[in-house]
Order: C-alpha cells, then structure tokens, then sequence
C-alpha cells in the first residue's frame, strides 16, 4: 500500500511492529510470564533472558538439521541377489 504521506517502509514498519507485539502477547500468555520489562527502556525480563537462551538454541538445531540435510550424500549399499 503507498500513499502520498507515509511512504512504504513506515507503512511496513507498523505492520512488522503489529504483528510481532501480537506473537509476543501470544507467547507470553502460553508461558505465563511477561518476558519484557517496560520502563523508560524496554528490556528483557528475567524470564526473557531465559526464553531467549532456548531461542538461540532452537534456531541453532534448525541450522544444523537444515545443514545436515542439504549436505550431498553417496549412499553406498551393498545388494546380494
């Protein structure tokens, strides 16, 4: 969508901003714990430092599988008939 007064990337912007507040809400009301603190600043609670740990390692293990998968292999067998 462009308009002669918010140009692409603000309109994508809000968008993005939209819909990860969402997940997170999401996320927060499945774990039971706020995982952001809001002050002047927002940061990461306790339960958002941990959480963050889990999502690293998630994201890591998709890597890997991913790699692990896309490396071409020889499959060698031997056939007795």
């Amino acid at each position: 969508v462009r308009t002669k007064k918010m140009p692409l990337p603000f309109v994508l912007q809000i968008y993005i901003y939209f819909i990860l507040s969402k997940h997170i809400k999401t996320l927060e009301q499945e774990l039971g714990v706020h995982l952001f603190e809001h002050s002047r600043k927002t940061h990461l609670s306790k339960y958002g430092v941990i959480f963050l740990q889990y999502a690293k390692r998630l994201v890591k293990l998709q890597n890997d599988y991913l790699m692990e998968f896309a490396t071409p292999r020889i499959v060698t067998a031997e056939l007795t008939v």
